[in-house]
């Protein structure tokens, strides 16, 4: 396999962390500080607490409430035991929305915003006023919903920025 260097390519930048895969630490920094767009989705809470009911809704079955909340003792030692009890009262009460949102605010977007700022850090400092030269913020969902015409124009701009 090689890699067409002429050709745009995406690379999502949650961490270097996919899974239980890890892209190497070399091929991860490179992606980082390419000489390219950053480009951030910002999607009100609402519409993201929708979407991930919607994929992950296996988790408000009976069983699948077990699973999730074996699953939320993992994070005790990186959120706190308060927190984990606070998720898994919400499981125990089906308030489903408000645990994905609780979820989000918590926990993802913490470790994400951990892991950009850990990356940005491994750019040297003379590349940060390029870095700010190339962010691109797209605000999707305004009106609590997104349509595929929006996120047609959203993809339009990305590729046309890239």
């Amino acid at each position: 396999w090689s890699m067409d260097t002429e050709r745009v390519i995406f690379v999502e930048s949650e961490s270097a962390r996919i899974g239980r895969l890890q892209i190497p630490r070399a091929l991860h920094r490179k992606c980082i500080a390419a000489d390219a767009g950053i480009f951030e989705l910002s999607v009100p809470l609402s519409i993201r607490v929708k979407h991930l009911r919607k994929v992950y809704s296996v988790f408000e079955t009976p069983a699948g409430s077990i699973d999730l909340k074996h699953r939320l003792q993992r994070l005790a030692p990186r959120r706190g035991k308060d927190a984990v009890q606070r998720w898994t009262s919400l499981v125990d009460r089906a308030m489903w929305s408000e645990l994905v949102a609780d979820l989000l605010e918590n926990h993802y977007d913490a470790a994400y915003e951990d892991a950009t700022r850990r990356d940005l850090r491994s750019i040297s400092s003379s590349s940060e006023h390029q870095l700010s030269q190339r962010h691109y913020t797209i605000n999707l969902g305004a009106d609590d919903d997104i349509s595929d015409e929006e996120l047609e124009v959203a993809a339009s701009n990305i590729v046309q920025r890239a």
